[in-house]
């Protein structure tokens, strides 16, 4: 059984890689050891599909295991064709966090080039595959895995039932070295100095809760499954040895159990350089006591240059802080008022580089444009510095993946393109689509408002505001008060420009025209340059927003010196 992977490494802020290969190899080994599967080729990093296809059929591998998710779904899609260009024979298995658990079948509707699908936990899964294929020589549908015709049979992972093993460690850790240092080669050198791999780990897998937006307790019925702190231990002891590499713990409430504090004086005590991607969403007192007690040890990674990009330090994965909006989503949070004075005492002590960040979603049900700009005032009192503002980006296994939760909310699922930069054809609006790929955009399904069929522009231009005051080191207040009538204007213009702005396969293309470059740019850089023109010639332009009154009154409540201005004055 000759298997080959070609799992690309996601180059942002750190190189990001996908743990695919020693996730499933670590427990079948452990688990299988008389198994009879051969790796005849894994790729971590690549930068041209043809090349990455060419390699890993040189191997001549009978399976090959692609991982989808929601940043690299343009780029897997695009390995699937190129493989099938190249043979028909060779067997594809996709997995990953994209497949549809909820309706396995519903997935070669999706990737009909694939022969299964493996959804939910990947582990057992693979371990019935292999044992399937030893018997029969065929893939055929079992426990997580579907094959056309056949849905096979949920099952969650626990760790309980099974003995203790590890991903990087042990049998694996000269492979993992070699892997890391692959990434390094590939990516090294680039514009954005990137020096170091995050490979992600678990201490344990699952949520208690069921926001809406999110697909942690997919399928899991919100139970969660703890990893043998044996095994937690041996995965740090490993990163102790490797240079260039940053353990990214993607647990979904770290800090919800008890041991999870000893876990991070263990990292620190090692010395190595993590990353966590969410924090408990109930125990913030105990999350910003962290933050404020580990201030040295945080700044040694800062010096390093390991905590380049959101760190998970200081970051508030807020979503919203609206509570209708909270309720409508499921979404557990204290109280803003409590969160906002845990922030304010955190950023008191703070000494390190990092800028405190919030990350919020647009969309969301019951936001309307002037709550967005209430909550960035908000946020600003509060002494966030940058937020991370993304559209809902539709996760298949999230509940938000039901019928009457988007009626009820009037939401609606659309497919996107998310520019960085594209070339347009002879300097007019119309963009060259023949040049859209995996290095200029991500291409992913997002949930909008169905009244307008594309994320909230006034959302988006609000934040980046506060983003362009704190890299260009002015007053946020003062910027708002003096640009308030500019930025609705702004919105109006970018509405206009994205409403019919698709792609001949339907997909709405996320990005906005720039006639100085003449090309289609990233909404929010483009969005920034605006702010700095309108600097340099403020031209305040008559607007008709049905909240236009309310949000002069709201500036007005943050900003003491805020006065509508003369044109407002005259059209009131």
């Amino acid at each position: 059984m000759r298997i080959a992977t070609i799992t690309n490494a996601t180059p942002d802020s750190n190189i990001y890689a996908n743990p695919v290969y020693f996730w499933l190899r670590s427990f079948l080994d452990c688990v299988h050891p008389t198994n009879q599967v051969q790796w005849c080729s894994n790729i971590w990093a690549f930068k041209s599909l043809d090349e990455a296809v060419e390699q890993t059929l040189d191997t001549a591998p009978e399976i090959i295991l692609l991982s989808i998710f929601v940043y690299n779904q343009g780029e897997t899609e695009a390995l699937i064709e190129t493989i099938r260009q190249k043979t028909s024979t060779v067997k594809i298995i996709l997995g990953g966090p994209h497949i549809n658990g909820r309706d396995p079948l519903s997935n070669f509707d999706s990737y009909p080039e694939v022969d299964a699908v493996v959804y939910g936990d990947g582990e057992e899964a693979f371990l019935g595959i292999v044992k399937r294929w030893e018997q029969t020589g065929t893939l055929l549908a079992g426990i997580n895995c579907a094959v056309p015709g056949e849905a096979g049979t949920y099952k969650r992972f626990k760790w309980e039932e099974w003995p203790t093993f590890t991903n990087y460690a042990g049998a694996l850790y000269e492979e993992w070295k070699l892997a890391t240092q692959e990434c390094l080669n590939v990516y090294k050198n680039d514009e954005f100095g990137r020096i170091a791999v995050q490979w992600p780990t678990e201490t344990n897998r699952g949520c208690p809760y069921g926001c809406t937006f999110c697909d942690w307790n997919a399928g899991l019925h919100h139970k969660v499954t703890i990893r043998p702190i044996e095994a937690v231990y041996a995965e740090i002891d490993a990163f102790t040895e490797v240079d260039g590499v940053v353990l990214f713990i993607t647990d979904a409430n770290f800090f919800q159990l008890k041991r999870d504090e000893k876990i991070l004086e263990y990292m620190n005590k090692k010395k190595i350089n993590y990353k966590i991607t969410a924090w408990s969403k109930l125990k913030k007192d105990k999350v910003y006591e962290y933050f404020i007690k580990n201030l040295d040890r945080v700044q040694e990674m800062v010096e390093k240059n390991y905590l380049n990009g959101q760190p998970g330090v200081g970051r508030a994965a807020l979503q919203s802080i609206k509570k209708e909006t909270l309720d409508a989503i499921n979404r557990p949070e204290i109280p803003w008022i409590k969160h906002k004075q845990y922030i304010q005492e955190y950023i008191k002590t703070r000494h390190h580089q990092i800028a405190t960040n919030a990350e919020i979603i647009n969309d969301l049900p019951l936001m309307t444009d002037y709550d967005y700009l209430w909550q960035v005032l908000e946020l600003y009192d509060a002494g966030i510095e940058t937020i991370g503002f993304y559209n809902w980006e539709f996760l298949p296994n999230a509940p938000v993946n039901n019928s009457d939760y988007l009626d009820k909310w009037n939401l609606t699922v659309i497919d996107q393109i998310t520019v960085w930069n594209l070339d347009c054809i002879k300097n007019t609006r119309q963009p060259d689509y023949s040049k859209i790929n995996y290095y200029e955009m991500y291409q992913s399904k997002i949930v909008v408002d169905r009244t307008r069929k594309h994320p909230n522009s006034f959302g988006t231009i609000t934040h980046q505001l506060l983003n362009w005051c704190h890299e260009n080191k002015k007053d946020f207040k003062k910027e708002v008060s003096m640009k308030l009538d500019f930025m609705l204007s702004l919105n109006g213009i970018i509405d206009k420009q994205i409403k019919n702005q698709y792609t001949p396969g339907g997909q709405l293309l996320w990005g906005l025209y720039n006639p100085m470059s003449k090309n289609i740019s990233e909404v929010g850089t483009t969005i920034q340059q605006y702010f700095s023109l309108y600097s340099k010639n403020p031209n305040i332009l008559t607007v008709k927003h049905e909240q236009r009154d309310a949000m002069h009154e709201l500036v007005k409540q943050y900003v003491p010196y805020h006065k509508y201005t003369k044109l407002f004055k005259e059209v009131s």
